[in-house]
């Protein structure tokens, strides 16, 4: 279980870095050349437009993806999960047409808050995702597994033969 944990807030932390990460660290470079301006305000002027719906349409892929790579224990868990995981995709949607090409004040300070909600709600979905997945063990423990079994097998035959 600890693995999975950690696993999951490995492959969540590269997400969020991977798709923000890089703004943010745009908008401290900016904020350290102007002194008016702090790394908060420039990452926030960046996505003013709704610009993170994007990056969440791009993150539900990959969460869609994290689903597919790690089956769920069951297969109705699965489709909920899926069609749970559809919700933010259309609601972004429906948000990004709101203001199709992102031009700053377009969208409301509501609706930007609720795309920032769904970027998060979408990394809690593919963090369950991880962590509701079956263990698959490698090759060195599946092998270890393997030789204890026999070596089990080989006593209890050892032991009746006395």
């Amino acid at each position: 279980m600890i693995k999975k944990l950690k696993d999951g807030f490995a492959e969540i932390a590269l997400s969020v870095a991977g798709s923000i990460g890089a703004v943010w660290l745009i908008s401290a470079l900016l904020a350290a050349n102007d002194n008016a301006l702090k790394t908060g305000a420039a990452f926030g002027r960046y996505f003013e437009g709704g610009q993170v719906g994007l990056t969440i349409l791009a993150v539900s892929g990959a969460a869609f993806g994290a689903l597919l790579r790690h089956p769920q224990k069951d297969k109705l868990g699965s489709v909920v999960m899926g069609l749970i995981l559809l919700i933010p995709i259309i609601a972004t949607s429906v948000i990004i047409g709101f203001n199709p090409g992102f031009v700053e004040g377009g969208l409301t300070a509501t609706l930007l808050t609720a795309l920032w909600g769904l970027y998060a709600f979408i990394h809690l979905l593919w963090f369950i995702f991880i962590v509701r997945s079956p263990t698959v063990p490698n090759a060195q423990e599946a092998g270890a597994e393997q030789e204890d079994r026999v070596s089990s097998i080989k006593q209890r035959a050892a032991n009746r033969a006395q």
